[in-house]
């Protein structure tokens, strides 16, 4: 049974509640007044209720057990019923069943339940600092087991909402120490193990704890895999020498093996990459970028200890991609980067026909129609050399050159059938969606519940709108108003006021001043009924949003939007106007004296007018490039993430690349990072 709706009215809720209490008072009238092995096999039976998510059905038990068990079982039932309509989102049956429910003078194990049942509600919605000052520390006596470990958990779980892994760990690791379920031990390891990887590179360097900590060894454990994520041997020695400092450390057993075979995949390198790119039409400029980059990072290797891959670039399109695809494979490359356009990379993800891993630059479309067959002769291979010249690692092939006159290639017209195809796909793209999603995702953190959207009236507008209002109702939020912008500053001054429900408010005035038949004096009020701004715009059309907020008298609410509203130069005249407005970035244009300054320094002296016009696609570029050794370890690790100058990239299921992105904030005209709140030990 799914759970219950938070959106859900008072009214319901009450009657919810009337329901359950009545029901388990008249099921409890036959029943006996002390504790039964009947008691107990229903008490059972409402704890199957609640691990199979019924959560409606163990709330009704839990209170039949309430109405017929003495206290102090009777208010402990009673607090595990709270608890399943928590869990259920029924919050409001939930508390006002937690304020009948009194449980002063009782032992320590009900006093402590109640604590932590509270603060799960404060949890549900989203007030973590509520819910750890409802976790008290001290209860003058020992714990039960159960209320122990309970209260353990939450309070971690406090910590982790409210942005502070630090403190969540830690209250973890001292978890382990009162588990014994290995289960349940390994469950917890694997949490610690996410918390630390999450971590920021700069709050991770700034924690420093002396071994033994067992907290510390987790955390340089981190940094070690980090560190050497591109060097196995060094890494397994560095890791050697931890287990010295921290021997029986818990991540011993299971997470530093998986960390070693994580590392082992990401020294898996290609010898032979082809990068399919537009070379003409409307995604020329935008390729010419991603191209740069990607080969600033391949430069980078030629100067390392080992040979770097031969590089081999084609023109792709929709309509040459198959033809393109099989020459590269004809001329040895053992992974593809590529294809950019959306079109070209549906049809690689619609396809089970690939022959070598790939890392496509775009995301398919989910709704696009199945590609046709591909004709008989492209489902074909042309021959090709085992290597191409070592002199030349880099190879532009021209659309128009004859298969035949591939480098490295033998020379002869003989066709083969394909190997059998690989399921080698991986999805990377800038997703203004994903883009979205994250400032939903990091309002919502902030602790605001409603929001107002405004976007441009344009097939752009309405994805990067979709996505936050999905994303935000996903987490319990309401979207208010949404109001769409045209492209005339009185458009965008109408929509700002119709959002605010100016007009509104200046309609009532006008109705009653006719009522009155005189004059008044009056100030028109914006809408009272939301916390946050969520603003889809680009560079110039943020510039007149943000006053146009300010003037309709929501300068106090803040603003939320994506990396679109910087144009990624400082320009503090133009850019003053957005001061407040939050946003999401790449570190390699939030924070360029950290994100490879020497990097960008030879980008900007070899491309200057790319890199002025094109910064982000050309990290792109980069990313593009260091990412392909490190796609099989962040599939066996989807919690170790790989630290790129785009965002902190990790693989979900469908191997799909997601970046984790740095905020900023607007001030005196600069986007300056957003200072994390974390504290340190």
């Amino acid at each position: 049974m799914p759970p219950f709706s938070r959106v859900g009215h008072r009214a319901y809720a009450g009657r919810l509640l009337a329901f359950l209490l009545v029901t388990a008072v008249l099921s409890a009238c036959v029943a006996p007044s002390v504790v039964t092995d009947e008691m107990r096999a229903a008490e059972e039976t409402a704890r199957a209720y609640f691990s199979s998510h019924d959560y409606r059905a163990a709330a009704h038990a839990y209170l039949r057990l309430a109405a017929s068990a003495p206290s102090p079982k009777a208010e402990e039932y009673r607090l595990r019923a709270a608890e399943a309509l928590i869990a259920g989102q029924a919050l409001d049956p939930a508390r006002a069943l937690l304020k009948e429910t009194k449980v002063a003078g009782l032992p320590v194990g009900v006093r402590a339940r109640k604590d932590i049942v509270m603060a799960q509600l404060a949890l549900a919605e989203n007030r973590p600092q509520d819910a750890l000052a409802q976790l008290r520390t001290n209860y003058g006596e020992a714990l039960p087991t159960p209320e122990d470990q309970l209260l353990r958990r939450t309070r971690a779980q406090a910590y982790a909402q409210a942005a502070n892994p630090i403190e969540a760990a830690r209250e973890r690791v001292a978890l382990e120490l009162v588990l014994m379920d290995e289960e349940a031990i390994e469950a917890n390891r694997q949490a610690i193990w996410a918390l630390v990887n999450s971590l920021q590179p700069a709050i991770l360097e700034a924690v420093s704890l002396p071994p033994p900590d067992t907290l510390g060894g987790w955390l340089e454990l981190v940094a070690i895999g980090r560190q050497y994520a591109r060097d196995y041997r060094t890494a397994s020695a560095a890791i050697d020498q931890w287990r010295l400092r921290y021997p029986g450390h818990p991540a011993a057993q299971r997470v530093v093996p998986e960390l070693l075979d994580g590392l082992r995949y990401g020294v898996t390198r290609p010898r032979h990459i082809a990068l399919l790119l537009p070379q003409e039409g409307r995604f020329a400029q935008a390729a010419s970028a991603v191209e740069d980059g990607f080969i600033a990072a391949w430069f980078q290797d030629v100067n390392g200890e080992e040979p770097p891959p031969i590089l081999s670039i084609y023109s792709a399109s929709p309509e040459n991609l198959w033809t393109v695809y099989q020459e590269a494979v004809g001329a040895g490359a053992d992974f593809v980067v590529g294809p950019l356009d959306k079109a070209s990379v549906t049809l690689l993800a619609r396809t089970e026909r690939l022959q070598l891993p790939t890392l496509a630059l775009n995301k398919a479309a989910a709704d696009d129609p199945l590609p046709a067959e591909m004709p008989a002769q492209e489902q074909e291979v042309l021959p090709g050399a085992e290597t191409a010249s070592q002199t030349l690692p880099i190879v532009r092939v021209s659309q128009e050159t004859p298969s035949a006159g591939l480098p490295g290639q033998m020379g002869t017209n003989t066709m083969r059938p394909a190997p059998a195809p690989t399921k080698g796909l991986y999805q990377f793209a800038l997703s203004p969606e994903d883009e979205a999603t994250q400032a939903a995702e990091r309002a919502w953190l902030d602790g605001h519940t409603r929001a107002a959207v405004i976007a441009p009236d344009s097939e752009w507008g309405e994805r990067v709108a979709g996505a936050f209002r999905d994303a935000w109702e996903t987490r319990g939020g309401i979207v208010v108003a949404t109001q769409a912008y045209g492209k005339s500053d009185q458009d965008i001054a109408g929509a700002v006021k119709r959002l605010m429900n100016i007009d509104q408010s200046e309609q009532r005035a006008r109705q009653l001043i006719a009522q009155l038949g005189k004059r008044i004096e009056y100030e028109p009020r914006r809408r009272q009924d939301v916390d946050l701004v969520f603003m889809a715009a680009f560079a110039r059309q943020a510039r007149q949003l943000r006053p146009q907020l300010k003037f309709y008298r929501a300068s106090d609410l803040p603003v939320y939007a994506t990396s679109h509203v910087y144009s990624g130069k400082s320009s503090p005249r133009q850019d003053r106007d957005l001061d407040g407005v939050m946003f999401g970035d790449m570190p390699w244009v939030i924070s360029p004296d950290v994100a490879e300054p020497a990097l960008q320094q030879a980008i900007q002296q070899s491309w200057a007018d790319t890199a002025a016009t094109y910064n982000r696609l050309v990290a792109f570029g980069v990313d593009a490039y260091r990412l392909i050794p490190h796609l099989r370890r962040l599939q066996v690790q989807p919690y170790a993430p790989f630290e790129g100058v785009t965002g902190s990239i990790v693989l979900d299921d469908s191997n799909r690349v997601s970046r984790a992105l740095e905020w900023a904030q607007f001030r005196r005209g600069r986007a300056q990072p957003l200072e994390t709140d974390i504290p340190f030990p």
